[in-house]
């Protein structure tokens, strides 16, 4: 069985929400961020702060029509090299789908353009991440399945803190920064 490695493209990056002062079911639920990094190397991938209320999604658009044709996706493993992490909050990441207006950059609007259905075969604790590495999310059935669908086109996904999916604020930051470019 052949396997194939696809990278993200240049609508890669993060949409941020700094709320100061607002509260944590407010950032998590605004319609769109407060500011976006397409493509910004090094940056936050996902970031929950309850001292400095804010939410970083990251977002990873994938051309999969580069697979040959009748290629058949059996399994995923999204590759995220972490730069930096902090797990004081504790937490966990996971990985969901994104439907971002763009195949090739983002937007503020995008933030709320995150899915809700987790995409991991279990979430990783910010603690369990290493950084100056690859860190591998292993990807379940569901997503494995969209990435089928998705074949001849674009095919999206997004990390968010359990803070964030779980509508949890968090005491304390955890974050990873991850490396886009």
């Amino acid at each position: 069985m052949a396997s194939a490695t696809v990278y993200a493209g240049a609508g890669d990056g993060n949409v941020r929400y700094a709320g100061t002062g607002q509260s944590w079911a407010t950032i998590r639920n605004a319609a769109s961020g407060t500011d976006a990094g397409p493509t910004t190397a090094n940056d936050h991938s996902c970031y929950a702060d309850s001292s400095n209320p804010m939410i970083y999604r990251a977002f990873y658009p994938f051309d999969l029509s580069v697979l040959p044709g009748g290629a058949v996706i059996s399994a995923i493993g999204l590759n995220v090299y972490v730069v930096a992490k902090s797990s004081a909050a504790g937490g966990s990441v996971t990985v969901v789908s994104n439907s971002q207006a763009s195949n090739t950059t983002l937007v503020t609007s995008d933030y709320s353009l995150v899915g809700s259905t987790e995409w991991v075969a279990a979430r990783t604790n910010f603690s369990a991440l290493t950084a100056s590495a690859y860190n591998v999310f292993t990807l379940n059935a569901t997503a494995v399945a969209s990435a089928q669908a998705a074949i001849t086109g674009f095919w999206k996904v997004a990390l968010r803190s359990s803070f964030d999916l779980d509508n949890s604020a968090p005491v304390g930051t955890s974050y990873l920064q991850g490396n886009f470019s």
